[in-house]
């Protein structure tokens, strides 16, 4: 098995804020390395594991913010998502953990991937002790095209725009094992 990080973040990302458009988090221009897994790359058993971490602010309780995996930008096909509630832990500065592993089942102009993962969310507030888990991914496989060369990317989406809702990404990486 060999062990490649596709692409690591290397400076600050931009804060996603006031919008329900799902956006790409972070930007190609603040990573090094490319998104791009090369077309025919991917072997039944290939591993693709997506991390991410940052801060979020949401001052006010029941707003939702959607995090997908896609293949190949917002307008590909979602490889799994996870829709959290973190109103609960309502607050500013909380940091917050994504960490998902996609496995490549089958290959081919119809191959299929199963993704697991979890979605964390932290208090700051030394207090409150305040820790929330979501599942990423199903276990429900998902059709997907191995031949061609395709992004791999994060994905968020608030259910309402509002200027208080904000999340930052500050490390992401795609890191392949086949």
């Amino acid at each position: 098995m060999t062990r490649a990080i596709v692409t690591v973040q290397t400076v600050a990302g931009t804060a996603y804020s006031n919008s329900t458009t799902e956006t790409i988090l972070p930007t190609a221009a603040q990573c090094q390395g490319s998104r791009t897994i090369p077309a025919n790359f991917l072997k039944v058993g290939t591993q693709i594991r997506v991390r991410a971490r940052g801060i979020m602010s949401f001052p006010s309780t029941g707003d939702t913010i959607a995090w997908r995996i896609r293949w190949g930008g917002t307008g590909g096909t979602q490889l799994a998502i996870s829709t959290a509630d973190p109103s609960s832990g309502v607050g500013t500065t909380r940091g917050w953990d994504i960490d998902v592993v996609l496995t490549v089942r089958s290959t081919g102009a119809t191959g299929t991937v199963i993704a697991n993962g979890t979605f964390t969310i932290r208090s700051e507030d030394a207090t409150a002790g305040l820790i929330r888990f979501y599942t990423f991914g199903d276990n429900a496989t998902v059709t997907f095209n191995t031949t061609t060369a395709n992004t791999v990317d994060l994905t968020a989406a608030w259910s309402v725009a509002s200027t208080s809702l904000t999340v930052t990404c500050t490390q992401f990486s795609v890191e392949v094992e086949a």
